[in-house]
C-alpha cells in the first residue's frame, strides 16, 4: 500500500499547476463526456499514462497527479510529446 502524498501546499506552484492540467485532461473521462480513445486521439498521451493519472487521482485527489521524484535523479517522463490545450 502507498503512502498518502503530502498536502497540496507542501509542493511548489509549478508542480500544482502540472497537476492541474493532467486533471483537466482526464477530468472529461470522469465525468462519462469523453472516452479514453477520444482523450489519446486529442492529447497524443499514452493509454497507460492516462490510466495510471485516473488511478492515482482516484486513489489520492489532485494531490496524486503531482509528478513523482525518482531516486536516481532522473525524469520519470517528458511531458513535451503530448499534445495538452
Amino acid at each position: 500500500m502507498q503512502n498518502e502524498p503530502p498536502p497540496l501546499t507542501a509542493y511548489s506552484e509549478e508542480q500544482r499547476q502540472a497537476a492541474i492540467i493532467k486533471y483537466k485532461v482526464i477530468a472529461p473521462y470522469l465525468r462519462s463526456e469523453k472516452t479514453l480513445t477520444i482523450i489519446i486521439e486529442e492529447t497524443g498521451i499514452a493509454k497507460r499514462t492516462l490510466q495510471y493519472w485516473i488511478r492515482d487521482y482516484k486513489q489520492f485527489g489532485l494531490k496524486g497527479l503531482i509528478r513523482k521524484t525518482r531516486s536516481d535523479g532522473q525524469n520519470a517522463f517528458r511531458d513535451g510529446n503530448c499534445r495538452i490545450h
